[in-house]
């Protein structure tokens, strides 16, 4: 009982953690607008969501009487892989859209609807199979959680994989990149060590509810060491144009061409791309060209955050 009583706390801990690292994710987001800071906010709320059920679950087992745990459980098992096959999907879906976020892409329609088809056509499943119990044969689902959603994290490692190999651009943004997707492959490669040592070495049920708190809050802290140790740093080196001398810095490092960089001082002014097409003596085509290479070069994705990239004031060092 003390060792139930002592994961319970564990998982208070973790959720505390873990919900002031997700408002302090949407903060963060707030301030710089990367979609996939957003992403990740959901992300790390969605773990926590998780650790919100598990504890629930605890402490039912805790304080209801044996009997009754026993034969709720066993008539209605199956709704444990319903929320485990819809966290698998959602976490994927967070994480693909972490990845098209740091890819400068946009979520399609097309995946829209197979994620959402996918998460009704699980619902509408899994109310069926509560509603007529043992009235009808629903083995299937037990074999499409057991060989579909059980191994769908795959593709998460997959995603994780394409960003660490991605061919690095001499631009900070590909370092930071890389850097979550190597940070992120790592909790793989720890939990995967964790299980062989707890499989071949054996470890008491105290030291394993130990690991498991230390792992579960090292999964909540690894957002906000990224953000902190990797995604300020590289926020704040490219917000900081202010003067001529810290564009020119700045257009060096981020690749942009005098021209661009014409272009962006006659953008921050207001001008349209007419205007600038004329003043420029440059067809209008070429503006637009010229515009979307600094949206690709400078990660925005439309002419106010460009305009509000460039006038931002002077951050705090």
């Amino acid at each position: 009982m003390m060792l139930e009583h002592l994961k319970i706390f564990g998982l208070i801990i973790n959720l505390i953690v873990g919900s002031v690292i997700s408002l302090y994710i949407f903060q963060v987001y707030k301030i710089n607008k990367y979609p996939y800071i957003k992403a990740l906010g959901y992300y790390t709320l969605l773990f926590n969501l998780a650790y919100l059920i598990l504890f629930f679950y605890s402490y039912l087992s805790i304080n209801l009487p044996n009997k009754i745990m026993e034969q709720s459980f066993s008539k209605y098992s199956f709704l444990n892989e319903y929320f485990a096959s819809v966290f698998i999907l959602c976490l994927l879906f967070f994480s693909y859209k972490i990845y098209l976020g740091f890819n400068k892409r946009t979520y399609s329609s097309l995946a829209h609807w197979i994620f959402s088809g996918i998460l009704i056509f699980l619902s509408v499943s899994y109310i069926a199979r509560l509603i007529l119990l043992n009235e009808y044969n629903f083995l299937w689902l037990d074999f499409l959680f057991e060989y579909f959603f059980e191994n769908l994290l795959l593709l998460e490692i997959l995603i994780l994989i394409l960003l660490v190999a991605k061919k690095p651009k001499a631009d900070p943004q590909s370092a930071i990149n890389k850097s979550f997707g190597i940070l992120y492959l790592l909790r793989y490669i720890v939990s995967f060590i964790l299980f062989l040592f707890i499989v071949f070495v054996g470890y008491n049920e105290i030291v394993k509810a130990i690991l498991g708190f230390s792992f579960l809050l090292v999964l909540n802290l690894l957002p906000l060491f990224w953000i902190n140790f990797y995604f300020i740093p590289f926020a704040k080196h490219v917000f900081n144009i202010q003067d001529a001398n810290s564009l020119d810095a700045y257009c060096q490092l981020f690749g942009i061409s005098k021209r661009e960089k014409e272009i962006l001082e006659l953008i921050s002014k207001g001008k349209s791309n007419k205007e600038i097409s004329e003043l420029l003596f440059i067809s209008y085509s070429t503006v637009k060209n010229h515009i979307y290479n600094l949206f690709q070069k400078l990660n925005v994705s439309s002419r106010f955050e460009l305009i509000t990239l460039f006038n931002r004031d002077k951050r705090d060092d």
